[in-house]
């Protein structure tokens, strides 16, 4: 397993806080720890567009930023989410608890612009100079890794290209928008095409891969992993749900190729997947002719796919 430390900076009295990169490595296709318990915030792939899913209360969807019900009030403040997990605070916060979802509106936490307040659906903007035009937000460089900083949103959608920038909760990677969500937020934006809709949160747990406890929004689609046939400039990638392998469509184009060293299955160009530390070429299980150089095809749970290996 491979780690790289985390480390957070408060600057007092400013929106900034960096956060360098602590990923697990995720490439272990043995993994088995995941399950597919919506009542449980521990290893969950979750549907986000299912209105009539654990996550909703009485027709209002408590976190997407949507009057679902048409009573003029949205999310937390709907009475019918008053009891919902997402709108539950806490006023025993301490500073090191800022990031929580619990403590983005506790009086110790509203200074500062931290994790809590910069995902696509916390409004509050964590005091970003007190101007109304300002969001606390998520931002990415390679030199800086992941940071939170406020800023004026551009008004573009979610999943897409970072050429006018990203909006609010998402960064910037291989020039695509990806919305980050974690365990405790696993929300996601719904699609915006019609054939990428249904999407759910990659974290920690079941195969994440951007920070420490961070995770990006992909969409639960069936796709070809050997041809990476998703839409619209996504990509076929295969992750561990619940004992299943299932494969899902991701914004995230990796630019490792075959042979070389990675540390996450995005890291590999599409068509390949990250196995101990190198990207492997994926292949249809009893096609060997989709290997070269010798390899065989081999299997990848119970699927009809594989990758290819030296005998």
């Amino acid at each position: 397993m491979k780690y790289i430390f985390l480390s957070v900076i408060f600057l007092l009295g400013s929106c900034s806080l960096l956060v360098s990169f602590d990923e697990d490595e995720l490439n272990n296709i043995n993994n088995s720890n995941n399950t597919n318990n919506t009542n449980s915030t521990n290893n969950t792939t979750t549907n986000n567009n299912n209105t009539n899913n654990t996550n909703n209360i009485n027709g209002e969807i408590c976190w997407n930023l949507v009057d679902d019900d048409g009573d003029t009030s949205s999310d937390c403040d709907d009475d019918e989410c008053s009891s919902h997990k997402f709108c539950a605070a806490s006023d025993s916060c301490i500073s090191s608890q800022c990031n929580l979802i619990s403590c983005r509106w506790s009086q110790v936490c509203e200074t500062g612009c931290n994790i809590a307040h910069s995902y696509w659906n916390t409004e509050y903007p964590g005091n970003c100079s007190n101007d109304s035009n300002l969001v606390c937000t998520f931002d990415y460089t390679v030199s800086t890794g992941v940071a939170f900083k406020c800023i004026n949103p551009p008004d573009v959608a979610h999943y897409g290209s970072c050429t006018g920038g990203c909006p609010k909760g998402d960064i910037c990677l291989n020039n695509r928008c990806l919305t980050i969500c974690s365990e405790d937020n696993p929300y996601c934006p719904a699609g915006v095409t019609t054939d990428l809709q249904d999407t759910f949160c990659l974290y920690e747990g079941n195969e994440s891969t951007v920070a420490t406890g961070l995770g990006y929004c992909a969409f639960a689609k069936e796709c070809n992993l050997a041809l990476s046939d998703c839409p619209d400039d996504h990509y076929c990638r295969i992750h561990l749900d619940d004992q299943v392998w299932k494969t899902y469509c991701s914004a995230y184009r990796g630019t490792i190729p075959t042979g070389n060293a990675c540390l996450r299955q995005e890291d590999c160009q599409p068509g390949n997947i990250c196995h101990n530390d190198e990207c492997r070429k994926t292949c249809t299980v009893g096609e060997n002719s989709e290997c070269i150089n010798g390899e065989t095809c081999q299997k990848i749970g119970t699927t009809s796919y594989g990758f290819c290996l030296p005998l």
